[in-house]
């Protein structure tokens, strides 16, 4: 999955739910979030948003399950 990153990204609820899922497994007890390289999800900023706000957004979701 490709997300096109901008400073309004996250206050939209369909954009943020897919970039969830696509930091997510699955497995027999439901989804997990992704080991380091399983994840299916790249990130590139637009319109002068920081990589910062990238790398956030990645820790976050990496972590959340």
């Amino acid at each position: 999955m490709l997300v096109e990153f901008d400073m309004i990204y996250r206050t939209r609820f369909w954009t943020s739910f897919e970039a969830w899922l696509s930091f997510m497994m699955p497995s027999d007890d439901g989804l997990l979030g992704a080991t380091i390289g399983k994840s299916r999800c790249t990130i590139e900023c637009m319109h002068s948003t920081q990589t910062a706000w990238a790398t956030a957004l990645k820790e976050q979701l990496s972590k959340s399950s």
